[in-house]
């Protein structure tokens, strides 16, 4: 009985490897990129670089918009500036990006960012945000993971269930306590109904982990807390019974656990499409990232605007820090589209605003 017990453990915990192994995503080959791939958006881009698009990412439009006539940028303080509409969005443009602009300028054709600190401005706050969310959500590329991924990741997470569940059946045949369903159900139910709420209140904290930061470190400790609770009684119970149901127990545990807040996040694989892009996106930050002041300058040669185009890519590429160092001999450039700001008043009044970075 035992040698059945281990085989079956055995194999689910094998399976699981295998489904790992298949469905986590190969690092793919950076090409050199001196632009971002075409047709992509600025949070299309960080969603290929970060997995899904960061909240703190979405203002980064905000200069697109500047460099295509929509808005005019002007210095209010070092840490501040206002957005003046030049002109609506065509219709052309995303639900989402025309929800973010519109309310952007709700109260009027002037922004101010400076105004978002205010008490005042924290009902308006709330609202950026949510457009904000909306703006992410239609953002996502579909050809990002491979077919099959969601569905395998399911079934790995029911795997490693199934695999702490064996030892504790094996435990109750042992000790001749199998003998009916409410034995059984003494000890499924209740780990079945906390693992149930950690699953659901992990999957509704994470879904805006920009935001939620502290939340999710807090999510993270119950959870652990949580499940201790029901797993090392569960273990001690099983060395209770026997030696080998206990070390059965043990290892299924450990698999369990490092399943569940490290294996599972490595359901990744992309499409063979979705690779090379991705390698493309990589190529272009670590040309962000490395740049040379020659190359730098003779792209600005063959294209004076340059800078402009890509500057809202290499913010979600860099940062403030990486991108000022870059770009740094271009810091005293002033964009037409801005009014008493040169390029790193830009950046660091984007990097201190409010409404820029909400967590």
């Amino acid at each position: 009985m035992f040698v059945l017990f281990c085989f079956l453990t055995a194999a689910v915990i094998a399976a699981g490897i295998v489904l790992v192994i298949i469905f986590h995503d190969r690092k793919p080959i950076e090409t050199v990129e001196y632009y971002p791939p075409e047709n992509i958006t600025p949070l299309q881009f960080s969603s290929y670089l970060y997995g899904e698009a960061r909240l703190k990412d979405v203002p980064v439009i905000i200069l697109q918009w500047a460099n295509e006539g929509f808005v005019k940028l002007k210095k209010q303080d070092e840490r501040n500036f206002f957005v003046k509409k030049i002109k609506d969005l065509p219709y052309e443009r995303s639900y989402g990006e025309r929800q973010y602009f519109n309310t952007l300028f709700s109260e009027g054709d002037i922004f101010s960012s400076a105004f978002m600190k205010s008490q005042l401005g924290q009902k308006r706050d709330n609202e950026l945000n949510s457009a904000a969310r909306t703006f992410i959500k239609e953002s996502k590329p579909d050809i990002q993971l491979a077919r099959g991924v969601k569905v395998s990741k399911i079934i790995f997470i029911i795997s490693l269930i199934i695999a702490v569940l064996l030892p504790c059946i094996y435990t109750m045949v042992y000790l001749e306590k199998a003998d009916g369903a409410y034995t059984f159900a003494m000890i499924l139910i209740p780990f079945v109904i906390v693992e149930g709420v950690c699953i659901l209140a992990w999957a509704l904290v994470s879904t805006d982990a920009e935001r939620n930061k502290s939340k999710l470190i807090i999510l993270l400790v119950t959870t652990v807390i949580f499940r201790c609770g029901i797993l090392i009684p569960m273990t001690i119970a099983c060395f209770n019974g026997s030696t080998g149901g206990g070390v059965l127990c043990t290892i299924a545990v450990a698999w369990y656990f490092s399943g569940t807040y490290f294996l599972k996040n490595l359901f990744k694989k992309r499409t063979e499409e979705g690779r090379k892009f991705y390698g493309r996106v990589l190529g272009f930050k670590r040309f962000v990232e490395t740049a040379e002041t020659s190359r730098i300058e003779l792209l600005v040669k063959d294209n004076p605007n340059y800078y402009n185009e890509i500057l809202p890519y290499c913010w979600v590429a860099a940062g403030s820090q990486g991108l000022a160092k870059s770009f740094a001999f271009l810091e005293s450039a002033a964009p037409e589209h801005s009014d008493g700001y040169d390029l790193r008043d830009i950046i660091t009044s984007l990097y201190y605003s409010s409404f820029y970075i909400d967590e």
